[in-house]
């Protein structure tokens, strides 16, 4: 296992902290094919945010894909990464799901979507 897969681990135990304490916040994002991000979810037969939210508390080290990374979408952009990327089967569907470890919201979801294998990196 690499060691960002071991810091993975580390991540994800902080965020389940920060999930259970009620510091978590969802992106509502518009993607750019004009679909919501509720849109998505729903294609992956998630029917609630608090659906969502127990799939990203299941997640493990052997999830881990990429991370830690620069938030290049954040206003100012980050200087630290604090970016994970992590794939996971979400009923009979591979769901991409990208989480931020915010100082002000805890553990925020930025996509939560079916994963798109052809997208380059």
């Amino acid at each position: 296992m690499s060691m960002n897969a071991e810091f993975s681990k580390l991540f994800l135990s902080k965020m389940r902290s920060l999930i259970v304490q009620g510091k978590r916040h969802f992106l509502p994002r518009t993607y750019p094919d004009g679909t919501r991000y509720i849109e998505h979810l729903a294609r992956l037969g998630i029917e609630s945010i608090d659906e969502a939210w127990d799939y990203i508390m299941q997640l493990n080290e052997s999830n881990y894909v990429d991370g830690p990374l620069i938030d290049v979408t954040s206003k100012p952009p980050s200087e630290d990464p604090v970016v994970w990327e992590f794939k996971s089967k979400v009923n009979t569907k591979v769901a991409y799901i990208k989480l931020k470890d915010d100082f002000r919201r805890g553990c925020v979801c930025i996509s939560f979507h079916e994963d798109e294998p052809h997208r380059a990196k």
